[in-house]
């Protein structure tokens, strides 16, 4: 399950070292949550999540664009460093 959160001000969460922590509480967990392998309902111990919250950022073009690149820069080290193990195994 993922949840995507858009905050009015993503610049205010956890601006500083220590970060915020999101608590998400399921109430009505029957028939929602199912385990894959089990097939039997949530256990009641595992309705309560919580996660630390990084920095966030505001999202707009230029971050989309940061974040795209980023990620295209890390596919192209990742390749280079397969080719080269690879070219490095062939000879």
């Amino acid at each position: 399950m993922r949840i995507k959160l858009n905050f009015s001000d993503p610049l205010s969460i956890s601006p500083k070292l220590d970060q915020d922590k999101l608590v998400f509480h399921i109430k009505h967990r029957e028939d929602y949550f199912i385990s894959k392998t089990l097939l039997i309902n949530l256990h009641s111990n595992f309705t309560t999540l919580t996660k630390n919250l990084k920095r966030q950022m505001i999202d707009n073009d230029f971050t989309k664009f940061v974040l795209t690149s980023a990620e295209m820069a890390k596919v192209g080290v990742l390749n280079s460093f397969f080719s080269t193990l690879l070219i490095n195994i062939i000879l």
